[in-house]
């Protein structure tokens, strides 16, 4: 099990990271990358699928955070 930053604390999760050229599952947990993100981001917060987003450490989450705001 990998982890994650939720709430300012370091937590395990179940979500599979999705390649960015696989296609998208109808519904579940799952990480895209940034890139994805903003290809996809409509169908991404279809409902049925749980999307969180990865971001690269070389960028800043305050300068993306009106775009992923709503992940979880």
């Amino acid at each position: 099990m990998t982890a994650l930053i939720r709430d300012r604390q370091i937590v395990g999760h179940d979500y599979p990271l999705l390649a960015d050229d696989a296609p998208l599952p109808a519904s579940g947990k799952l990480i895209v990358s940034l890139a994805r993100w903003r290809q996809d981001g409509a169908a991404l917060r279809a409902p049925g699928l749980e999307a969180g987003v990865r971001i690269p450490n070389t960028l800043d989450v305050a300068d993306l955070w009106a775009e992923i705001a709503d992940r979880p």
